[in-house]
Order: C-alpha cells, then sequence, then structure tokens
C-alpha cells in the first residue's frame, strides 16, 4: 500500500465514519474498540512504510572545507507512529573524529541535524539548507549520507579572534536630498542638519561626528543609494563576494570616498568595510534597500565598529552584552568616546562573565 492511501485510510478512520449508527443510536463501546482497533492496525502498517533501519554517515567542515574534529552533532530521529507518541522524536548527540566524521545507526522514517556546537565555530541553518535525510530501504538508498565514502556534509564557520565590535541597526525611508548622517562611535544615525545644531548644546552628543553620509539620488525607477565618507583617508571597500559574517577583517587599502548602489533588487543588500576618520577605526556596513514605493527608498542597516581600533570585525555577541553591561548595570567603565581612540590609550576588551555568556548562548 502506499504512503498517500495510507494517510487516507486514516483520514477516513478518525473522521469519515459516523458516530452513530444508521437507527441514530449512539455507536457501541464494542463499535468504538473496533474502530481503535482498525486505527491502531493502520498505524502499524504506515509505521511499517515509513520506518527504515538508518546508518548515517556524515562530515563537519568548516566553509573552506577543512574537517572539523571534536564537533558536538545535535541530531533528532522521527519514528513515525511510534507508541507512545512521545517517543515520536529521540534526541541525541555524537561527536565527530579527527577527520570531521561522524556515524549513527538507528531506526526511523527522518534523521537530521538540529544544531552543531564546537568552540570557535559557529552554525547556522542557511550554510546548511538541506538538514534533513529520509530513510530509505536496503537497495534503494541513494545519495549522500548513506555510504562511508559519501559522507552527508555540515558546514560551520570558523571565528576570526574576538574583536571589540558593536552593532547598531535602524529602519527608515529616504526620499533624494539631504543625506542621512551615521556616527559609528556614539551608533547613532541623524537625518536632519536641525539636529545636529541642538547636539552641540548636549553634553552627552557634543562631540558627534559623521562618519558615513547617506543619501538617495535620481527618479522614481532608476535611484541610486549613495555613500560618502566626509573624512580625507577615509571611505569604503566593496564586497560583493562570500557572506556577510565572512567578512571579519577590514582590509589596509583600497578605500573610496564615494560608491554608488543602483536601487534594484539584484544589487540588494550593499556590504561595505569602512575605514573611518582617517583610519582611527575600522567597521562594516549591511544596507538592504528597495524602492518601496514610487520616489522612497526604504533602507534596513546595520553598522558594526570596531571600537578598540583595530581591524578585526568578527562580533562576538557576548562581548557587546558585557560591555553595555558594564557601562550601564555595573558602572564600572564609562562608555566609550571618540576622544578614547584619539587619545592613543589601549582601550581593553570586556572580560565576558559567566552569566553574560550563558544569557547571550540562551539567545542564539
Amino acid at each position: 500500500m502506499s504512503i498517500v492511501k495510507l494517510f487516507v485510510v486514516v483520514a477516513f478512520i478518525l473522521f469519515g465514519w459516523p458516530l452513530s449508527s444508521v437507527g441514530g443510536e449512539q455507536e457501541s463501546l464494542d463499535d468504538l474498540s473496533a474502530r481503535k482497533a482498525r486505527f491502531y492496525k493502520v498505524v502499524e502498517e504506515l509505521a511499517k512504510e515509513l520506518n527504515n533501519d538508518i546508518k548515517y554517515y556524515g562530515q563537519v567542515v568548516d566553509l573552506q572545507g577543512l574537517p572539523v574534529a571534536g564537533a558536538v552533532v545535535m541530531m533528532t530521529v522521527r519514528v513515525a507512529g511510534a507508541v507512545p507518541p512521545a517517543k515520536e522524536f529521540n534526541r541525541f548527540e555524537v561527536i565527530t573524529d579527527e577527520r570531521g566524521l561522524f556515524f549513527v545507526e538507528t531506526f526511523g522514517d527522518v534523521i537530521g541535524v538540529d544544531k552543531i556546537m564546537r568552540e570557535g565555530y559557529e552554525y547556522h541553518y542557511k550554510y546548511n539548507p538541506v538538514r534533513d535525510l529520509k530513510s530509505q530501504r536496503e537497495g534503494k538508498r541513494q545519495g549522500s549520507g548513506f555510504e562511508p565514502d559519501k559522507p552527508f556534509t555540515f558546514r560551520v564557520r570558523k571565528l576570526a579572534p574576538a574583536s571589540f565590535v558593536v552593532l547598531y541597526n535602524m529602519t527608515f525611508g529616504k526620499k533624494p536630498g539631504k543625506p542621512s548622517m551615521l556616527d559609528l562611535i556614539k551608533r547613532k544615525w541623524v537625518h536632519d542638519e536641525a539636529h545636529i545644531i541642538a547636539m552641540q548644546y548636549s553634553s552627552m552628543d557634543r562631540d558627534w561626528h559623521a562618519d558615513v553620509n547617506l543619501s538617495v539620488e535620481g527618479e522614481a525607477g532608476g535611484m541610486k543609494l549613495v555613500l560618502d565618507a566626509p573624512d580625507a583617508d577615509s571611505g569604503f571597500v566593496v564586497e560583493k563576494q562570500g557572506l556577510f559574517e565572512e567578512m571579519t577583517e577590514a582590509p589596509e587599502a583600497g578605500y573610496r570616498r564615494k560608491v554608488e548602489f543602483h536601487v534594484r533588487r539584484e544589487d540588494s543588500p550593499a556590504m561595505v568595510y569602512v575605514k573611518g576618520q582617517g583610519g582611527l577605526f575600522y567597521g562594516k556596513i549591511h544596507i538592504d534597500f528597495m524602492e518601496d514605493r514610487p520616489g522612497v527608498v526604504a533602507i534596513n542597516a546595520t553598522a558594526f565598529t570596531n571600537l578598540s581600533g583595530g581591524r578585526g570585525l568578527e562580533y562576538i555577541p557576548a562581548i557587546e552584552s558585557q560591555y553595555d553591561w558594564d557601562v550601564n548595570v555595573n558602572h564600572t567603565r564609562r562608555e566609550i568616546s571618540r576622544a578614547d581612540l584619539l587619545s592613543g590609550k589601549s582601550i581593553e576588551l570586556p572580560v565576558v562573565s559567566p552569566k553574560i555568556l550563558k544569557e547571550t548562548e540562551s539567545r542564539e
């Protein structure tokens, strides 16, 4: 019997048969018991059709294809028709060997990887669009995962050395005209000059400085997004290959004061490295953009800044969380300013506490 037919039969058993007899009398307990027996018989047949012995061969590698040893692979196998139903999903862990390989022998319908953990590496579903494997009967098994020399490959990203990197995100609409300005140290956008004038009278924002000017040019249907660096010996390097999180070190050279992007689907997102204030610090910006309505560009911009002045751009959420905690809760350090960078003094990386580390890991 095909799987589709089995599902149809189950549906009729559960929903398609009336609960009362022709004479209108309530279904007897004997009839109900008989129905249950038929139902469990169909479930048993369905389970036989779906479940198989599974011998699963896998390998964990980094984005460059190098094997990752000692990785904890967290997996789930589904057993169709499991009794009791609580045993339908079985979760377990395996550890990769020195070649990044792992092997699982189990029983069920579908087996899949939930997460891969290894210190110094990052797992994400977008590196692994296919994470589940449907079990197949002996003699019909094809593709990766069923043979030792054809393991199912999973990718993780090797983290660069930790840097003092913080992020800032903002979404706004932009029309042609005056630029919006971003201070990468204070992590604040300003969209009009009047606001800048008002900042001169604020003790908190008096030292605000524009590192990036963002503007929109052109007419509806043919608009451009423009990034401009107001400071000398500053600018942008456009990154067109790879993933944004792989941009972990800003280049030394090749920066341009002005870069442009056509506002069209194939050119979004824009990913750029930023050299700020003549090399005082470095960062990177990811900008999603589209013409939301005629003459208006919808912008979602996420900026990452190295507050210690180096070119390293590996973002570790726990480091930023610890920094914010130290500044706003513990009051054990003050917020880093542009003057701190200009002074040339060394800026220490926050020491992440176990509490902060646990909280950030639980959110990931």
